[in-house]
């Protein structure tokens, strides 16, 4: 049996930036479907969405097959941005539980993480879900002291969670760090040795510690090595573009003794596009679109888990 989850941050309705248009929406739509056929997804989460894109994503998708959750609760200030699909032939969902965390700084609250119980139809074992959609570092620089609490504040629903009985937790999402930042190595426990976090309940594996390099050099290439997920050329840290945002962490459970085990190579990220500047969709929707039209500038990622 294989659970196969996929993640991408569209962009379609950033927070502050203006809304996509109605090519890039098809565009949009064009890149899950095709992602959906090439990774066989099951769970696909999506940020960065509005009530009306979710409207656009269940009429696309419902006749394929797929369910919709809608996450796009808001807790004081906080504006939860995010959508599960689902084939629902595949999974049903059970308990859900969502949690902003309080900035002690700005007097705000921030979005932390949606949590969700995912059943999978088969044999009624579940798998618990976390997605987050994380503030910007233009919003809340690296060092932020609120990272550190999001970061504390989604330990401690994990662990909420697991003594109401929850269990094999999936973290997903958009979390503007990367794996090597305090607020996930350090303070989220999310580590790049399997073995270690096997043997520790506490601790996550995060397999994307090896995608933060592109593939090796090689002059005869013409293809453009990926370095990350998010490509962000005008960045304030100027020794490099590309920075490794969305991840996915998987709870002991899932490298252990089973029955349940991540497939680390079926994990990675889905190169949408040469580069993403220049990505071109296949011309499956009218209207021919520009470069700004066009322009994702996250990549999504996938993972596959495999019962055994």
């Amino acid at each position: 049996m294989e659970l196969r989850l996929m993640w991408w941050n569209a962009g379609l309705s950033p927070g502050k930036g203006p809304k996509a248009s109605g090519d890039k929406q098809q565009a949009a739509l064009a890149v899950v479907n095709g992602l959906i056929q090439t990774h066989r997804a099951d769970l696909f989460g999506l940020c960065e969405v509005s009530e009306a894109d979710i409207v656009r994503l269940s009429n696309e998708f419902g006749p394929k097959g797929f369910g919709i959750v809608p996450i796009q609760d808001k807790d004081g200030q906080a504006q939860f941005d995010m959508c599960l699909l689902y084939k629902i032939d595949t999974l049903a969902f059970d308990l859900t539980s969502k949690l902003a965390a309080f900035d002690m700084r700005s007097k705000s609250k921030i979005k932390v993480g949606f949590a969700i119980q995912a059943v999978l139809l088969q044999n009624g074992e579940k798998i618990s879900i976390v997605a987050s959609h994380w503030p910007s570092r233009m919003q809340r620089a690296k060092d932020h002291v609120s990272r550190i609490e999001m970061s504390t504040a989604l330990r401690d629903l994990v662990e909420q969670k697991r003594q109401e009985g929850w269990g094999r937790f999936v973290l997903m999402g958009d979390y503007n760090d990367e794996p090597y930042d305090t607020n996930l190595f350090n303070v989220l426990c999310a580590t790049r040795d399997h073995a270690f976090a096997s043997k520790r309940k506490d601790y996550f594996y995060n397999p994307f510690w090896r995608h933060l390099t592109g593939q090796p050099y090689d002059a005869s290439s013409t293809n453009h090595a990926l370095h990350g997920t998010f490509q962000y050329a005008a960045s304030h840290e100027p020794q490099q573009s590309w920075w490794l945002f969305d991840q996915m962490m998987f709870s002991s459970e899932f490298v252990g003794e089973g029955p349940w085990h991540l497939r680390e190579e079926d994990t990675g990220v889905a190169n949408i596009s040469r580069q993403v500047y220049d990505y071109t969709p296949k011309p499956t929707f009218p209207g021919k679109l520009t470069k700004s039209q066009t322009l994702f500038d996250h990549l999504p990622i996938y993972s596959t888990l495999e019962r055994i």
